[in-house]
Parts: C-alpha cells; sequence; structure tokens
C-alpha cells in the first residue's frame, strides 16, 4: 500500500509539473518505478513503429553513457521485460563531466542524447557486432539485441530500446585447477572476444568498452541470472562508449595507450572512431549472414556523415573550419538544432541563426563557457526573457514558477532518497517550508540531505558505525544471524544456488565457524575503536599542537586498530598451542603464521580471519571476503562499483594472495620436513 501511495504521490508531483502553464518549465532527469511513458518508438531504420507505452520498473543503475530501466511493453514484440537507456546521466555530476570531456575533445556536447543520426548510428553498430559476434564465436546472444529509440521531450533526451538481461553480480573465486577458470577469467576472455570482434568490422571506439584495462569495462558484459548450456551466461549489453577522451587527459590505461598511438598519427581526441573499409571488407566475408543488414549499412554510412559532419571537432579539422564554408554551415545546423531542443534559442531565433545570422558564433563562445547555458538562454529565447520577466512583475505567475519548481525538485528529491515520502509531502503542502530547504539544503550531496532531515537516517548510521560493530565484536548470536543474512542475501543475487545456501547455512552453526567468526567480530570491533581513537587523536593535536600521534596512526600502513589484531591472534595462538602441536596439521600451522604477518597491516589485516577459514570452509570464506569486498570498493567514485576491476583486484589482494602464499610456504615446509 505504501508503494502505490508513495507512486501516485510522484504521479501527482509529474502531472502538477505537466499541467503548468509557464512560458519556461523545469525539467526533469528521470523516470521514477511505476511511471508510464507513451512514446512514439523508431525502429533502426528511421522508421516508425508507432505509438508504444512502457511501464518502468526498477533502475540497475546510471553511467555517463546513460541511465538504465527495466520498463514492460506489453504491445512490444519482445521479451517480457525491455531495457530503456535514457542517454543522459541521472547524476548532474556526471552529466557535466561527460559533456566537459566531450567539449574538450569535440566542442559539442554528447551527441546522441540530442542528435538523431547519432543515436540510430550506435544502435545499428551494435546490430553489426551482435551479427559477427555470432559469427565468430557461435553464440548469436553474445550482444544484447537493440529494439529501437524514441524521443523524450519531458526529459530532453533519446532513449535506447534494448532487450532486457536478467542479470547477476559475478562470482569471485580464487584461482583452482579443481575448479576451472574463474568467473571473471570467463568474462575477460568473452571482452577479448568483444575486443576483436569490435576490431574486424571497424568499430574501434566501441571496442575500448571491452578492453579490461579501462577499469570499468568489466560492467558492459552482463552475467546472466539464469544462465544454463542452452543459453550463454555473458552478454554484453552496452556497446556505446560514454566518455570522450582528449589526448591530454587520459582516463585509464588503455585510453592513455590510445592516446600516445593517436598523437603518431595525428589523432588529438578519441571517442567512437569507425572504419568502414575494415566493415566493407568483414562484410563481404560473411555476405549471407549481413544480408539483412545491408539497407541498416548504407544508412549507417549516411548517418555517420551527418553526425561527424555536425561537429566542430578543431583538433582535427584545424583550419579547416576557417575557410570552408560548407563545414561552418553543418556545423551551424547541427548546432542550432541541439540549442533549440534544450531551449536554449527559441525556435523564431534558430531560423534566424540557421539563415546566416552573424550572432551564431559569439553565441557559440558563450554556450563554451562553464555558466554559458543560462547567458545563451537569455539572449537567445525571448520566451526564457518574458519568463525571467513576469516572475519579477507578476506575483501570480511567480507563485506558479515556484510550484512547478517545488513540484520537480519533490520528484527527484523523493525518486533520489534525498528525503522521505513523508517528508516530501509536507513539504509539498508548505511552499516557504520548501523554499527554506532548498536553500539551506538542496545544494548539499544527496546522503547528507537525508541525514540532516531524517532522525530514522541517522540512527541507522549511528547504528551501522557503533551498535552493530560493538554487537559483532560482543554477540556471538548476533554474529550467526549476520552471517546467515548475508548468506541468503547472496542467494536472492543468484550468486549461490540453493544446494550451496543449504550448506553455508548449516555451517553458519558450526563449533569451528563460531570460533572464526570470533575473529571476525573482533576485527569488526577494532576497527570501531579506531574510529573513536581518531577524533580523540584530533582534539589532543589541536589543544597540544602535536598532531604527529594523529598523522602516524592515519597514515602508518601498521594502524592503531592492526596492533590490536595481532596482539589477538598472536595470543590466541598461544592458548591453543598444544591444540595445534597435537593436530600437527602444517596447513594449520602455515595459516596462522600467514595470519600473523597479514594481521597489523592497515585494509587488509582485517581479512586476516577469512585467511585461516579458507581451511575449513572454503566457500564460506570466499563469500565473507566478497561482501567486505563489495562494501568497500562500491564507495570508491568513477573506478569503483559492482563488478568492476578495482573491486576484483581487491578481492585477489584479499583472498586470492593470502591463498597463494598459503599455498606455497606450506608446500615449501613439507618439502623441508621430508
Amino acid at each position: 500500500m505504501a508503494l502505490e501511495s508513495n507512486t501516485l504521490f510522484l504521479q501527482r508531483q509529474k502531472e502538477k509539473l505537466a499541467k503548468s502553464q509557464l512560458l519556461f518549465k523545469p525539467s526533469r532527469r528521470s523516470y521514477f518505478p511505476g511511471e508510464i511513458v507513451d512514446a512514439e518508438l523508431c525502429r533502426l531504420d528511421g522508421s516508425s513503429a508507432g505509438q508504444k507505452r512502457f511501464f518502468i520498473g526498477k533502475s540497475p543503475g546510471s553511467g555517463f553513457a546513460g541511465q538504465v530501466y527495466q520498463a514492460f511493453a506489453p504491445d512490444l514484440e519482445a521479451s517480457d521485460s525491455v531495457a530503456v537507456k535514457v542517454l543522459r546521466p541521472k547524476s548532474a555530476w556526471k552529466e557535466a563531466f561527460r559533456d566537459t570531456l566531450h567539449k574538450l575533445s569535440y566542442q559539442t556536447s554528447f551527441p546522441a542524447r540530442l542528435r538523431e543520426e547519432a543515436v540510430r548510428s550506435g544502435l545499428v553498430w551494435q546490430e553489426i557486432i551482435r551479427t559477427a559476434a555470432a559469427i565468430e564465436t557461435g553464440d548469436h546472444e553474445a550482444v544484447v539485441k537493440p529494439l529501437g529509440y524514441f524521443w523524450d521531450g519531458n526529459l530532453n533526451s533519446f532513449a535506447e530500446v534494448q532487450q532486457w538481461v536478467p542479470s547477476r553480480p559475478v562470482k569471485y573465486q580464487a584461482k583452482s585447477a579443481d575448479r576451472g577458470p574463474t568467473e571473471m577469467e570467463l568474462k575477460r576472455i568473452r571482452m577479448d572476444e568483444l575486443v576483436e570482434v569490435c576490431e574486424k568490422v571497424g568499430a574501434i571506439g566501441a571496442a575500448t568498452q571491452f578492453r579490461w584495462y579501462t577499469m570499468v569495462s568489466q560492467a558492459n558484459v552482463l552475467t546472466r541470472r539464469d544462465g544454463q548450456q542452452t543459453q550463454p551466461d555473458l552478454v554484453a549489453a552496452d556497446c556505446r562508449p560514454g566518455l570522450a577522451a582528449p589526448f591530454f587527459l587520459p582516463l585509464s590505461p588503455i585510453h592513455a595507450q590510445i592516446s600516445l598511438r593517436g598523437l603518431a598519427k595525428g589523432e588529438f581526441a578519441h571517442f567512437d572512431e569507425v572504419d568502414f573499409k575494415r566493415l566493407d571488407a568483414y562484410v563481404a566475408l560473411h555476405p549471407k549472414e549481413f544480408l539483412p543488414l545491408s539497407g541498416l549499412i548504407g544508412q549507417l554510412k549516411k548517418d555517420d556523415v551527418k553526425y561527424r559532419n555536425g561537429r566542430p571537432d578543431l583538433w582535427h579539422r584545424r583550419t579547416k573550419l576557417l575557410v570552408d564554408g560548407g563545414v561552418r554551415a553543418k556545423i551551424r545546423e547541427a548546432t542550432v538544432g541541439d540549442w533549440e531542443l534544450l531551449d536554449k534559442v527559441s525556435p523564431q531565433e534558430a531560423l534566424t541563426l540557421r539563415n546566416g545570422a552573424k550572432r551564431y558564433w559569439p553565441y557559440f563562445l558563450i554556450d563554451s563557457l562553464p555558466l554559458g547555458n543560462g547567458v545563451l538562454r537569455v539572449l537567445g529565447n525571448e520566451k526564457y526573457r518574458g519568463h525571467l520577466g513576469k516572475n519579477l512583475t507578476d506575483g501570480k505567475y511567480l507563485g506558479e514558477n515556484i510550484s512547478a519548481h517545488k513540484a520537480a525538485d519533490l520528484l527527484e528529491w523523493a525518486d533520489d532518497g534525498r528525503v522521505t515520502f513523508d517528508r516530501a509531502r509536507k513539504l509539498d503542502s508548505s511552499t516557504p517550508r520548501y523554499l527554506a530547504e532548498k536553500l539551506v539544503l538542496g545544494w548539499q550531496p544527496e546522503k547528507l540531505h537525508r541525514l540532516e532531515t531524517d532522525p530514522v537516517a541517522r540512527r541507522d548510521l549511528a547504528y551501522d558505525l557503533f551498535v552493530h560493530p560493538a554487537r559483532l565484536f560482543t554477540n556471538r548470536g548476533y554474529r550467526e544471524k549476520w552471517l546467515t543474512e548475508i548468506i541468503t542475501s547472496r542467494r536472492d543475487e543468484g550468486l549461490i544456488t540453493s544446494e550451496e545456501y543449504k550448506l553455508l547455512k548449516s555451517q553458519a552453526g558450526e563449533k569451528e565457524m563460531q570460533r572464526l567468526l570470533d575473529d571476525v567480530g573482533f576485527c569488526v570491533g577494532t576497527e570501531l575503536l579506531t574510529k573513536l581513537l581518531y577524533p580523540i587523536l584530533g582534539v589532543y593535536g589541536a589543544a597540544s599542537g602535536n598532531f604527529l600521534p594523529l598523522g602516524l596512526s592515519a597514515t602508518s600502513p601498521i594502524s592503531p586498530s592492526g596492533i590490536l589484531r595481532e596482539l589477538y591472534h598472536l595470543g590466541r595462538t598461544a592458548a591453543e598451542i598444544k591444540t595445534l602441536a597435537r593436530r600437527g596439521n602444517e596447513k594449520l600451522l602455515t595459516s596462522k603464521a600467514l595470519s600473523a604477518f597479514i594481521a597489523p597491516w592497515r585494509a587488509v589485516g582485517n581479512f586476516f580471519p577469512m585467511s585461516e577459514m579458507a581451511l575449513y570452509y572454503d566457500e564460506m570464506s570466499m563469500l565473507l571476503t566478497d561482501y567486505f569486498v563489495r562494501k568497500g570498493i562500491d564507495k570508491v567514485p568513477v573506478f569503483g562499483g559492482e563488478g568492476m576491476l578495482l573491486e576484483y583486484w581487491a578481492f585477489n589482494l584479499f583472498y586470492s594472495w593470502p591463498a597463494s602464499m598459503r599455498e606455497s610456504v606450506g608446500a615449501r615446509l613439507r618439502s623441508l620436513l621430508k
């Protein structure tokens, strides 16, 4: 009932915004779960597929290329659900970062958001890559099938429609001859295959989407939740690059490599380069498979020319822009079209600019400035000037404008979790209260805004920071319950099978597991003590002027909690020395020695219990390491996130490396004892 009420609240804000009679309405950035979107769907060839209705569901996330939603489209000839990708990030800073990089590279905003030829080209390339991947790998579902696109005037963006892939997080595993390739190793093999496919067909820029060392490309290949022998486990879901890379600002090791190679060829920016000679040669080798795409490929070549001619691209054109009037005319047409779609200029002003008005180039320069959007709108849109004037002279109009902005803000705030729905309703009923909150809190980060307005969020944060670690440290029953919840969540995510779930759940209550969980609880508890220690040392430093203790505690590779972990481990080992001697297990002795080495080091020391746990409960050890790694790395901006390379490296550092060390040291000891 609450979900329905919340959806109705969001729908009411949407209707308020739509019914507003303002000359200039605030724009929206995203959809909300439960929203109904009616749009004219275009096929890949640009023809109309008719009016379609999309019931928006959950969103798995938003990257730099855009935000993705699962949607249900009952009248669309596809699976039960489709993926709708709005080519505009949900996050304002991501959009600003993406567009800034694109302007530095090509002197225009991200083209696929606003230009039909650009969004259509990307989808046709995806169909080409899909066809070639089927030829090269024998897997006809190696790449998601694109279905079409539509324009959404409420979000001021094109949106792609593709098949929906029910996916799950990748399962991290240590290398083992018994297991065969791990899931990440299989993913890398598939990504390398896709890079080769892209290069063969001439999709040079798209190949970057699957290069391993971009650090984030791993998320572009999904692991199917229902993967079976008759259905592929891995599928590429995103073939469209999101970030341009100017030569002076490489975003990853791969971009640095591409930039260096490009400089040797006189290429100074990289994004979605293509090579039609390679495509034609590949199609000639496989005429039968590409026969259904012959019309699309012909259209693609025309769209590509139009799209690239519409970019200023000063790094490559250089002085040609000054001497070639035809080039300038095409850039003018494309740029003015973008401005008109974004209401930076009015239709009347757009017509004047297209007809050769000299103020186009001053407008172009203004639009390139950091705060140029608002200035250009004042200069180029008489409706916007009228809107500003009426706000100054007409109190009723000003009130309607505030109401429209309130509806737009509450729609975004409630959907994003910036405020609770209860608070959003209170703000909706009180304009002064809304204005005060927007002025004081609206500019702050989402989570901080939520903390300052929601006592439940503050209580939950205090619980996570202090109560939860303390209970893990002191309460054995709580530790077992916590572990069972982790096991259940991993089953729900599709990371473990029903059989593995039963086994792990039964292990959670075993005596040996409880002993090992004591170690985990101690590690979590010492982190709590560290959180309390740093403020104390900070106060001491402020009072005495001596910040050396704080500096050493915060930066030393051996942390204060690491010293406690080492003392705890040595004390526990000493207490068990008779048992260890009686068992005479060199693997256990090796594990104890390795744990003693690992325990004091910052960050990695928290994982010493999992090293010993692996001797008795290998799957449980991997599961807990996976849990802590995901929880920590997900907080890293840009390069952190589920399934990305940084997360994989962290798992290898905290699990695979100690396991490898344990095996090699154990083998060495066994050889010495012979």
